[in-house]
């Protein structure tokens, strides 16, 4: 899978097509994505539970980047939306 993502970013950046709007479920494709520079814009839902551990969406060799609160809401339930945008 990270292969693939690898070849996904490298096509991506090197044709003129239109941004992609939406990518969930793939976390290898947007570590891939976040690490080309290819994200604006991140959405992001918590949910109130630990793990302990498992996959992260930022692992500790990843570049810093430095992004701007664009949006948050908190829902009964505990969950929080997440707006972030990358400065420029």
């Amino acid at each position: 899978m990270k292969r693939a993502a690898e070849l996904f970013t490298f096509e991506l950046r090197s044709s003129r097509s239109p941004l992609i709007e939406y990518v969930s479920g793939s976390g290898t494709l947007v570590r891939a994505l976040l690490a080309d520079g290819l994200v604006d814009e991140l959405h992001l839902v918590m949910y109130p539970l630990t793990r302990g551990a498992g996959p992260r969406l930022f692992t500790e060799d990843a570049r810093a980047r430095e992004l701007s609160l664009a949006a948050c809401e908190a829902f009964s339930n505990g969950v929080v939306y997440l707006n972030y945008r990358a400065r420029a």
